[in-house]
């Protein structure tokens, strides 16, 4: 929970801060690699995706997992719209 949040803190303060250096980076992967399930600590946020993308060290580690978690909750949300609208 409390990775969970940081990582949601960090994706959305990121966009308008200076890259992080590598030694950050670097406690942020093993961090993200320590979980159980990445999945437990995704946020369906667009800061995440572009957090994650922005950085090669993590996008290369964890960019299609958080792409794929990214195109599961897009298709399910949509798949849930569209049963709304039917009713």
């Amino acid at each position: 929970c409390v990775l969970r949040s940081a990582l949601y803190l960090l994706a959305v303060t990121q966009d308008k801060s200076p890259r992080l250096d590598v030694v950050p980076l670097n406690y942020i992967c093993k961090a993200f690699s320590s979980c159980q399930s990445f999945s437990s600590i995704y946020s369906h946020h667009p800061a995440l995706l572009h957090f994650v993308c922005r950085y090669q060290e993590l996008a290369e580690k964890f960019g299609p997992l958080v792409l794929e978690l990214w195109l599961t909750r897009k298709s399910h949300n949509d798949a849930e719209q569209s049963m709304a609208k039917e009713e």
